[in-house]
């Protein structure tokens, strides 16, 4: 082999060489392109990260709002539901008392009637003007039974 076809021969590799130096290189400069459009995309997820636990507190925040608003509903429907067992169980009570003074005095007017029949129209009258004591009377103690069923209603009402 003489030293032409050598240097020839040389020269040949050394273009391939040349040429696969400049595909690497080539390569190499694609990789870097994509490790920057990744290191973008990255720094975009990260963002999208920081918005979504943004968004996320801002949620957790609404829900701790809810959740006291739900406590203090919660209170106050409580007080109503005492505040109407206090009342119907106040109803009860003056119905029951209010229903025992009719039973009385339906039987205090039946008496009556009865005493009228026996005691004749003699005893009626001098009866008559007692009765109209009685009546008098009667209606003091239906006043002061309205008196106390107010108060009873009143203070059972809900106080502001």
């Amino acid at each position: 082999m003489t030293n032409e076809e050598f240097q020839k021969i040389v020269l040949s590799e050394l273009r391939d060489l040349k040429g696969g130096q400049a595909r690497l290189e080539k390569r190499q400069s694609n990789l870097e392109a994509g490790m920057a459009r990744l290191e973008e995309r990255h720094s975009n997820l990260e963002a999208g990260m920081v918005r979504l636990e943004e968004r996320q507190s801002n949620l957790e925040t609404g829900l701790t709002r809810l959740e006291e608003r739900h406590a203090a509903f919660d209170k106050k429907l409580n007080i109503v539901y005492d505040q109407t067992v206090d009342i119907s169980e106040g109803y009860t009570i003056n119905k029951s008392k209010l229903d025992q003074i009719n039973s009385k005095l339906d039987n205090l007017s039946e008496d009556f009637k009865t005493v009228y029949a026996i005691l004749g129209e003699h005893e009626v009258a001098i009866r008559t003007l007692r009765r109209k004591d009685f009546e008098r009377t009667k209606e003091y103690y239906e006043a002061k039974i309205r008196e106390e069923t107010a108060k009873i209603r009143e203070s059972l009402s809900p106080e502001d």
